[in-house]
């Protein structure tokens, strides 16, 4: 994106990303029919309410809307498979294992897009549908939800999940099914920040909750967000070099 466009999303505050979504969703109508195409009718609904519209230049954010209308193409492919109908989308089948990557620097509207995505997606599924994650507290209050090792599981101090601390007992088995157990989304900010061990368990423990062995993060739709330009990449042995040098250099 541009220098001004940029600047113009920055010059946003979470606290009026959240009223501006807020008050788009309250025009969406109390009750609603399930059907091929309403989920998306109801993110371009949001759309045109003016969720992306950046401050100044009076235009849509393209790049949210896109990555916005993806998440809301995915969902109605899967609530067109709960409530058994044929879908009328030409990317059909597409859908089954979804993971949206978002990376950019601060300000250029991740979180506007992630906030969106689960107006959209608890408008319809309620409260529980949409999980929200970070590698910190600090991260995790931002985002409104919790930290990957509460919401995982994960074992702390390095262990694998195969090792003696790695492995959940019965009861805590139980307790990890019941907490995802109405969930569809899983939102993971700061990935930049999380190692690919941690995402790696990340991954097996929604398996494990969503009871979907065979499927990429339970069959959960997933979207990373963060920015890999902020700081090198988590590496125990050091030996992993900065994305944000040169090429030439490196």
């Amino acid at each position: 994106q541009s220098t001004n466009t940029r600047q113009a999303v920055s010059n946003i505050t979470k606290d009026e990303i959240d009223e501006k979504i807020k008050r788009a969703v309250q025009q969406l109508p109390k009750t609603w029919v399930k059907s091929p195409t309403v989920v998306v009718e109801a993110a371009i609904f949001l759309i045109q309410e003016g969720v992306f519209k950046i401050p100044d230049l009076g235009i849509q954010n393209v790049k949210q809307c896109r990555a916005f209308l993806l998440s809301a193409i995915w969902f109605q492919e899967r609530m067109n498979k709960e409530w058994e109908l044929e879908s009328a989308s030409t990317m059909s089948g597409n859908f089954d294992e979804f993971v949206l990557v978002l990376i950019g620097p601060g300000g250029t509207g991740k979180t506007a897009v992630l906030k969106s995505a689960e107006a959209l997606i608890t408008f319809f599924l309620g409260g529980d549908a949409v999980r929200k994650l970070a590698p910190s507290n600090s991260a995790a209050r931002l985002l409104r939800g919790d930290t990957l090792h509460a919401l995982c599981k994960l074992p702390f101090g390095g262990a694998q999940l195969t090792s003696k601390a790695g492995k959940l007992k019965t009861p805590k088995l139980i307790e990890l099914r019941k907490l995802w157990e109405k969930t569809v989304a899983a939102f993971i900010d700061e990935i930049s920040m999380v190692s690919a061990d941690q995402l790696c368990q990340a991954d097996v423990r929604m398996r494990q909750a969503k009871q979907r062995s065979d499927s990429l993060f339970g069959n959960l739709g997933v979207v990373l967000s963060g920015d890999f330009l902020q700081l090198p990449p988590v590496d125990r042995e050091g030996y992993r070099k900065s994305l944000a040098d040169p090429v030439c250099e490196i």
